[in-house]
């Protein structure tokens, strides 16, 4: 892994990740899996310039990439530098795919995940435009209309606002209850995260 990460390391500018790519024309394969090798080992793709460009030849990449940093966050409870591709991923037109494929990877995998998927998909900082912020909402408001009419889905989603969001949770139960007037639903959607703390994240998980 170490030496997949230095060989990756060394397309820091537009024409040397073109040479990369260039390189692995014929086996694109070959170049994905030294770079999902690589992964956790080194900062090499800071900005996430390699991993979009090999999504633009193979979108099926980032399923694959978003699998192995659910296995590389199961084993160390910790990422460096790829909220900064999840960044971009909000940015991206397709946006909602990249989202779906990612909650799906590192939230679905265990009932039980860690706060560090949350944080790396939704989190925000003083950084994060109004337009991401934005997008993050839709996106959970859009969750909640497709998963209306099933009582578990729900809860998942709430479990995730309720890590998420403080000040602005109010909006979802909103959502909630004018799509599905149904008290007893209402009643086994969680109010509170049973998590204590955030770390590094702008917004706590549960109020004081």
């Amino acid at each position: 892994p170490h030496v997949a990460a230095n060989f990756l390391e060394r397309g820091r500018n537009e024409s040397l990740l073109i040479n990369i790519m260039e390189l692995f024309d014929d086996n694109l394969a070959l170049l994905e899996k030294i770079y999902l090798n690589a992964i956790g080992y080194t900062i090499f793709d800071y900005e996430g310039d390699l991993l979009f460009k090999l999504m633009k030849v193979d979108p099926s990449f980032w399923d694959s990439f978003t699998n192995e940093l659910a296995q590389l966050i199961e084993k160390s409870h910790h990422v460096s530098y790829e909220s900064r591709i999840f960044n971009r991923a909000w940015s991206s037109e397709n946006y909602i795919n990249l989202i779906d494929i990612a909650s799906d990877n590192l939230l679905g995998r265990n009932k039980y995940f860690y706060n560090t998927e949350l944080e790396l998909i939704f989190a925000n900082t003083q950084e994060t435009s109004d337009s991401i912020r934005e997008r993050k909402r839709n996106w959970f408001f859009k969750k909640i209309e497709e998963s209306i009419d099933s009582v578990e889905e729900l809860k998942t989603i709430f479990s995730y606002i309720t890590l998420v969001y403080k000040n602005e949770r109010l909006d979802f139960y909103l959502r909630l209850v004018n799509d599905n007037k149904d008290i007893d639903v209402f009643k086994q959607i969680p109010l509170f995260s049973s998590f204590q703390s955030w770390s590094g994240s702008e917004i706590p998980l549960i109020d004081r």
